[in-house]
């Protein structure tokens, strides 16, 4: 892993500086404004569906969040990982 990769158990990581990646999991609002297409009332409604539901287990459970659709999700996915909040 180069010094320009975060860890795993960070939030965010960079890939070669070129893609941003989030843990759906630990995320806050200040990670997930950084992506591309979302702002803060989106973010929001993800963090609320999180609350409810706890971890993330897929990555398209995000399509679940009210105010998604497939072309967002498409710019989305590429951003994505999933790791337990608690390993």
């Amino acid at each position: 892993m180069s010094d320009s990769l975060l860890s795993r158990s960070n939030t965010l990581r960079s890939d070669s500086g070129d893609t941003l990646t989030l843990n759906m999991n630990t995320a806050m609002l200040k990670e997930w404004v950084q992506l591309p297409g979302i702002g803060e009332v989106y973010v929001q409604r993800i963090l609320k569906y999180r609350g409810i539901y706890e971890d993330f287990t897929r990555l398209e459970e995000l399509m679940e969040v009210k105010g998604n659709s497939q072309k967002r999700w498409e710019k989305l996915k590429i951003h994505l990982y999933i790791e337990s909040a608690m390993e």
